[in-house]
């Protein structure tokens, strides 16, 4: 009871609100707010986000607004992977970060750094998280985080009418609720009949991917899943959605994003 009253762990020390303070300014350009279209778009964001803040919580200044669940969801999802400190503060979004004041907490520091993040550094990302030497993938996989409804939807819609190629894992990955609601509007059948596979309230992480090898190659849109399972000897493939499904469907990752 001590400790939760105090905000003192007894084995990890404090929890304070300063602790939960921003340390550093990220401000986005205003092409970066217009050119967010695909989930890995913002994935990519965040890790970019995550890579220059350098394990101090950041404040993100010029988010596109209003932003989706989907899309605060995927970017705050790279901070655990991305900082010791896995915190963002989406200024004007997060509940307890409605101005840039109060994510400081009541005072912006005169000496704190302010970091601009512009198109070409997502574009980079995107590089930095493919690894792959060849184009030929073995699994796609989506869902880290887990994947919601309406992005379930997205991938029935792409591959509604189509067949993944013999040899190719597509495995989607969701929460239970988003399971069954895919169930019960079809989506999940579409992507079943399509050879897909979709589970729900399991992580890809608990797969032994050392046990497969390191001639296989993995495409995903998931900064997290490449930043936490990508040094087991894959080639990783970092892409968008549409790009993602190509691939299932054809053997072959080629990215379009950014071309």
């Amino acid at each position: 009871m001590y400790a939760a009253i105090t905000g003192v762990h007894p084995k990890y020390g404090t929890m304070l609100d300063e602790n939960r303070t921003a340390k550093v300014i990220i401000e986005l350009s205003e092409e970066v707010k217009r050119n967010m279209v695909d989930s890995a778009d913002w994935a990519a964001l965040g890790a970019e986000i995550a890579l220059k803040a350098t394990n101090r919580i950041p404040a993100v200044l010029n988010l596109p607004m209003p932003i989706s669940n989907e899309a605060a969801k995927i970017i705050t999802a790279a901070a655990s992977p991305g900082m010791n400190d896995p915190m963002m503060h989406l200024i004007g979004i997060t509940p307890e970060s409605p101005t840039l004041e109060v994510a400081f907490g009541g005072r912006i520091p005169g000496n704190v750094e302010s970091l601009p993040l512009n198109l070409a550094d997502v574009n980079s990302t995107y590089q930095k998280l493919s690894s792959a030497k060849r184009d030929k993938v073995d699994i796609i996989y989506v869902g880290c985080p887990h994947l919601q409804y309406y992005e379930i939807r997205e991938i029935a819609r792409l591959i509604d009418g189509k067949r993944v190629k013999e040899g190719v894992n597509l495995w989607v990955q969701t929460d239970t609720p988003s399971y069954y609601m895919a169930r019960h509007h079809g989506d999940a059948q579409v992507i079943e009949k399509a050879g897909g596979k979709i589970y729900h309230s399991v992580c890809f992480g608990l797969l032994p991917l050392r046990e497969l090898g390191s001639n296989i190659n993995i495409a995903t849109n998931s900064f997290k899943a490449v930043k936490l399972m990508g040094g087991q000897g894959q080639g990783w493939m970092f892409g968008t959605m549409p790009d993602l499904i190509n691939a299932a469907v054809t053997g072959k990752f080629v990215s379009t994003r950014w071309q």
